[in-house]
């Protein structure tokens, strides 16, 4: 149980945050039926993908010829670009998120601009602290997020929807569906550090889509579509209409427990990738220091009132796309690699590394501001470029001093 639930923790390290329920929560303004499957749906082709995704270092090995070595560290660049700008800007919002939801739910008196800074350093904190230690607070930030949400999801199941039934179907478009898919961003990520742990993994990653599913078929019942699909904060409006101030409560710490597993997540999945794609002599070091350098990137635009900007939420689902189009091109460069007898399973990962693709690119095209978000996604690619380019420049001169030194030992 124990290890289920720390797998469940590094799984849902996204899958609970605010910026996903609130995917989860417009989702159920197109209907109960429609939004329920299309999430099963994204969750299945997700995890069909999962299956061909390898680690960097698989990719880019000693052996590896030059030019594959290019295909995979400009592979890596875009999941960068998509990782950092998640952990920056997702962050962001979502601790000021936290802060707000603190202060209106549980006391109102508290500033929540200093609670959102005290969960980033809390975030920060975790980082650095012994791994038996970190894996009792991670369990315990999940256990309250799964149980709080099947708390309320069971109640809403089991009571009179206040809803009428004609709304609670709804006839949701294909495009109002799609950003449905940015709810399982980072998978990726988990399929790497849990391949060892293929049933757990499974079994916690599907228990909580069907829990997610459940929960948006109850927004559905009882908030009216429109309503949904406008809110800012639809996971709360719902647990309001679903229980009142107890609803709002147990939601309250939903958020709150999700948001601190979130940013830690974002902030040690961008360190960790960085360090696998950089040719650092010392990776553990450049690994704490992209840490704290991201924890304080994050706490200066909270200062700065970045949250409250309207390209925010542009810039978080522009990341997030660019995230999705890394794993879908990992998970195709992973199925080209099957053995030729294994026809259908090579074609499988293609089916879904094409689904992702399509799917993400559509989600960006359609954006309102497209040229504002052409102009991040291009910046954040340069920008990650010639991070890692400074990076392994810096790691080739470390082993070049390595080598002269051991030369020179008597």
């Amino acid at each position: 149980m124990h290890s289920l639930l720390i797998v469940l923790s590094i799984t849902s390290f996204w899958l609970f945050s605010p910026e996903a329920l609130v995917l989860i929560g417009k989702g159920g303004g197109t209907g109960a039926g429609i939004g329920g499957a299309a999430l099963v749906g994204f969750a299945v082709i997700i995890f069909a993908g999962s299956v061909f995704i390898e680690d960097h270092r698989r990719l880019e090995d000693d052996n590896s010829q030059g030019l594959q070595k290019l295909k995979a560290n400009l592979i890596g660049v875009i999941g960068i670009a998509g990782m950092v700008g998640t952990a920056l800007f997702a962050s962001t919002g979502i601790l000021v998120t936290a802060g707000f939801t603190f202060n209106e739910v549980f006391y109102y008196r508290f500033p929540n601009f200093a609670f959102a800074f005290i969960l980033l350093s809390a975030a920060l904190i975790m980082q650095f602290i012994p791994v038996v230690i970190k894996n009792v607070i991670l369990g315990i930030s999940v256990f309250c997020c799964f149980a709080g949400v099947a708390a309320l999801t069971g109640y809403g199941l089991v009571s009179e929807p206040a809803v009428p039934f004609e709304f609670i179907n709804g006839n949701g478009s294909v495009m109002s569906l799609l950003p449905l898919i940015l709810v399982f961003a980072g998978i990726d990520r988990v399929s790497v550090i849990l391949k060892q742990q293929p049933l757990p993994f499974r079994i916690s990653f599907f228990l909580t889509v069907f829990l997610l599913a459940c929960w948006l078929a109850v927004s559905a019942r009882f908030v009216e579509p429109q309503r949904l699909i406008s809110s800012t904060i639809p996971y709360m409006t719902a647990a309001w209409k679903l229980g009142g101030d107890p609803g709002r409560f147990i939601m309250g710490l939903v958020i709150i427990s999700g948001s601190f597993g979130a940013v830690y997540g974002l902030m040690r999945v961008s360190a960790l990738s960085i360090r696998e794609l950089s040719a650092w002599r010392r990776g553990d070091y450049l690994e704490k220091g992209i840490i704290i350098v991201i924890a304080v990137a994050v706490g200066t635009m909270m200062a700065a009132g970045v949250a409250g900007t309207v390209v925010l939420e542009l810039y978080i689902r522009s990341s997030l796309v660019l995230w999705l189009v890394y794993t879908s091109l990992i998970v195709f460069s992973g199925a080209l690699k099957i053995d030729r007898k294994k026809y259908y399973q090579a074609r499988l990962g293609m089916i879904s590394s094409i689904c992702i693709l399509v799917c993400s690119l559509a989600i960006f095209f359609n954006q309102q501001k497209l040229i504002v978000a052409v102009s991040f996604a291009v910046s954040m690619l340069a920008g990650s470029g010639l991070l890692i380019t400074i990076l392994n420049l810096i790691g080739g001169y470390q082993r070049s001093d390595d080598v002269i030194t051991k030369k020179t030992e008597v």
